[in-house]
């Protein structure tokens, strides 16, 4: 890694095409982003986004073009980004997330931002447009049996994943743009003996 990010890392990303690579920390600058070249690795770091962050950042990804990032706090933030790094902040959710994100992850299609935290109702989604930014705030499902750790869209982008704490371990849902969380999935017929998921993926 060039240069010190932070004390912890959190959260990490490529975008889609795999030439800059972010990483979410509790420590200042609590973002950060460089070129990323398969044969030489990291770049020269961008400069900070603007406005700063304050306090630190725990999930961080790339939207499906490239043309934007997402970073989880307490509040969702979105900024701009291009092959210079961070461009302009997109306007706040209009309402707060209530409890720390623990990872955030653009849908497929780049028309919705997946959330999971770790306080109550532990699952979050918003509308997302690259013109007007973060939209209306989908009705959480309702499941959440314990706070988020992880979460995933497929590659089609109609179901959602999330690795949460407890004896569940695992919830997935039907997603679709309009109606958003659909009846969550019956659980997993076996599981390991673990007390909590704390990562989630679907194959690709």
């Amino acid at each position: 890694m060039p240069g010190q990010v932070s004390i912890n890392g959190y959260g990490i990303a490529f975008n889609s095409f795999s030439d800059q690579i972010a990483i979410a920390s509790n420590g200042s600058p609590y973002v950060t982003a460089y070129p990323w070249d398969w044969s030489t690795g990291f770049g020269t770091k961008y400069a900070n986004p603007s406005p700063a962050l304050v306090g630190a950042a725990f999930g961080v990804d790339f939207s499906p073009f490239s043309d934007a990032i997402a970073i989880g706090r307490e509040q969702l933030l979105v900024y701009k980004f291009d092959g210079a790094g961070f461009g302009t902040k997109y306007a706040n959710a209009a309402s707060s997330l209530g409890s720390n994100c623990r990872a955030v992850k653009f849908s497929p299609a780049d028309n919705a931002i997946l959330i999971c935290t770790n306080g109550t109702p532990f699952i979050h989604a918003y509308q997302w447009d690259y013109i007007d930014g973060i939209g209306t705030s989908y009705v959480s499902p309702g499941g959440g049996s314990g706070a988020g750790k992880d979460c995933a869209f497929n590659q089609a982008g109609d179901t959602v994943v999330f690795a949460i704490t407890g004896s569940k371990m695992i919830e997935a849902y039907p997603w679709d743009y309009y109606a958003g969380f659909g009846t969550k999935y019956s659980d997993p017929p076996s599981k390991p003996a673990a007390a909590n998921a704390w990562g989630v993926a679907f194959s690709q």
